[in-house]
């Protein structure tokens, strides 16, 4: 059997501090964007962050279950290619952790992704796979979306969309990030007290002022700070 190791690289206390082709195989979700922008490049070849962005914004609605993108109406984000993955994984791994923290989310483990639907309510999140790939599903069975995702990729999931492993492969493995000042709990869309509590608890997560991978320019400011 192999046993997979979580990597907590940092932690924080501030629970409400303001704070290959792309494959869709099924699509629930409500497509309201896509980003493709001439962005900039930086570090060496093999880990320059790629001079085009390419990010799909899909608002997947609240199910019963989970809230999604219910209520602050945040689209997930997802990035194609946002890093170049042709180097080692391990380089590649510092390379997001070193890029995500420069813009203002702390990196706060490497690890895989949980095989059942979680979220978060008190932060947003932002995820970048530096080994492996997976078809993940956000929002939920019912409602959701899937996507197939690999190395370079980045995904950006706002306070209370449900998340899951569908099947991953090659050692999958990502970069967890959250904005500055937050930390995050843990929800399963287990009855109706639990999904009250947490829809009062993402009113309170800041919209974030910088883009985990671009910083001052990007789709989380394209999608995000416009609405």
């Amino acid at each position: 059997m192999t046993t997979r190791t979580l990597t907590v690289l940092s932690t924080s206390t501030n629970r409400h501090s303001g704070c290959v082709p792309h494959i869709r195989s099924v699509f629930s979700g409500d497509l309201v964007g896509t980003t493709r922008r001439q962005a900039f490049s930086s570090g060496t070849r093999a880990l320059r962050i790629m001079a085009m962005y390419d990010a799909a914004a899909h608002i997947v609605h609240d199910d019963g279950q989970f809230p999604n993108c219910s209520i602050q109406k945040l689209p997930v984000l997802i990035y194609k290619s946002a890093f170049d993955a042709s180097g080692n994984p391990s380089e590649l791994a510092n390379k997001i952790e070193e890029t995500f923290s420069n813009n203002g989310f702390p990196p706060q483990w490497r690890f895989g992704l949980y095989e059942y639907p979680h979220y978060h309510s008190t932060s947003h999140e932002i995820l970048g796979v530096f080994k492996g790939s997976a078809r993940v599903r956000l929002g939920g069975s019912k409602k959701g979306i899937e996507e197939e995702v690999r190395a370079g990729d980045v995904i950006v999931i706002p306070a209370g969309v449900a998340h899951e492993s569908l099947q991953s492969k090659g050692g999958f493995e990502m970069v967890g990030a959250y904005p500055a000042g937050c930390s995050w709990d843990m929800n399963y869309g287990k009855g109706q007290e639990e999904k009250q509590k947490s829809e009062a608890n993402i009113k309170k997560v800041g919209v974030p002022t910088k883009d985990p991978v671009y910083g001052s320019k990007g789709p989380v400011l394209e999608h995000w700070q416009k609405r």
